[in-house]
């Protein structure tokens, strides 16, 4: 990404909170006194975009630590470690090649899945999604891998969600007929991009379908990246 489109993205990304500001039923939830952290840029060929869900960790006081999108900037975390396995199975290097965003910028004034009282993501999403289409933009030749149900949940068009999950594309044996591998494809994404979509680490670490059949499915990614 150059510096003019970094300058861009910053710009849209302003006018994207203030948008949602004015979002009346989104505003109370969203905390509007942390600074957004940085997007994760590999100094190499960027082969390879992941798209993380949003920034807000449940420890309120470890908020202020997120100074980089899935704490791409801590290498002992558990979530680096699982990325960089994940991205030397299929060849890549995580701090070379891949560029990583979260689908919401935001801080939430609880994860969202603590939100009871409004789907804060379903109602942010299209505030957000042309930002996201912006930063993918500038790596066309990218592959592009979601992570976890509700940034897939964003990324697949309304008219395609029935049905579909991460086990889905995965192939789980509930439901009839799926092929082995799936991806979401660029007429059924609401980016106009292929979707390779990759289990959360934390539902991966505590369902063995997913543990199992990893390996499996990173292979069935690797035969789509570009050489």
């Amino acid at each position: 990404m150059t510096q003019f489109e970094l300058e861009t993205l910053n710009t849209r990304t302003r006018l994207a909170l203030a948008e949602l500001e004015s979002v009346q039923v989104i505003s109370p939830y969203v905390d509007w006194n942390r600074t957004l952290p940085k997007p994760f840029h590999g100094s190499g060929d960027i082969r390879l975009v992941i798209i993380g869900q949003d920034p807000t960790v449940r420890l309120k006081s470890s908020r202020d630590q997120v100074n980089m999108v899935l704490d791409l900037d801590k290498k002992n975390s558990n979530l680096y470690r699982f990325l960089n396995k994940v991205c030397e199975a299929l060849g890549l290097s995580l701090n070379e090649h891949v560029y990583a965003t979260n689908a919401y910028k935001n801080f939430f004034t609880q994860p969202p899945t603590s939100i009871k009282q409004v789907n804060v993501l379903e109602f942010s999403a299209p505030v957000w999604l042309p930002v996201l289409q912006y930063e993918l933009n500038s790596f066309p030749q990218a592959a592009v891998m979601s992570l976890g149900q509700p940034v897939l949940s964003m990324l697949v068009k309304s008219d395609h969600r029935q049905d579909r999950s991460v086990c889905y594309y995965w192939g789980h044996p509930s439901f009839p007929g799926a092929e082995q591998f799936k991806s979401v494809s660029a007429e059924e994404s609401t980016v106009n991009r292929r979707i390779f979509p990759m289990v959360h680490l934390n539902t991966r670490n505590t369902n063995r379908f997913y543990h199992a059949n990893e390996t499996n499915y990173i292979n069935y990614m690797k035969g789509f990246l570009k050489g």
